[in-house]
C-alpha cells in the first residue's frame, strides 16, 4: 500500500464541518471520526492509501497515524462509526471505495 501524493482532508455536505480524529476521547471512543471542525488542520489530515491488490483505499489519521476503520462490533447509535484506530489494514473494515461525486 502506498500513501497519495497530497494528504486529504475530509468535509462533509451536510453539515460543512471538516472530519476530524477525536484522538483525545476515552476509550472506546478514541480515534471516533466526526464532522466537526471550521476549517482543515492536523486532526483533520488524513492520507489516502492505495491497495492495488485490492483496489481500494485507506484513510489513514495524520492525528494519531492509524488506519480509520468501521466499528461493527459496537451496538446501538455506535454501531458502524468510523474510528482511527488499527495500526495496520487487516481486512475489509479498514478497506474503502472512493467515489467522485462532482
Amino acid at each position: 500500500m502506498e500513501p497519495a501524493q497530497e494528504p486529504v482532508a475530509i468535509q462533509s455536505v451536510r453539515n460543512g464541518g471538516f472530519a476530524t480524529a477525536e484522538v483525545n476521547y476515552a476509550a472506546p471512543r478514541t480515534g471516533v471520526l466526526r464532522a466537526r471542525s471550521a476549517g482543515p488542520g492536523g486532526w483533520e489530515t488524513f492520507d489516502l492509501v492505495w491497495d492495488e491488490a485490492s483496489e481500494t483505499y485507506a484513510l489513514k489519521s495524520r492525528a494519531n497515524n492509524r488506519y480509520v476503520a468501521v466499528e461493527r462490533n459496537f451496538t446501538g447509535s455506535a454501531a458502524n462509526v468510523l474510528r482511527a484506530r488499527s495500526e495496520t489494514v487487516t481486512g475489509a473494515w479498514e478497506q474503502f471505495h472512493l467515489y467522485d461525486r462532482s
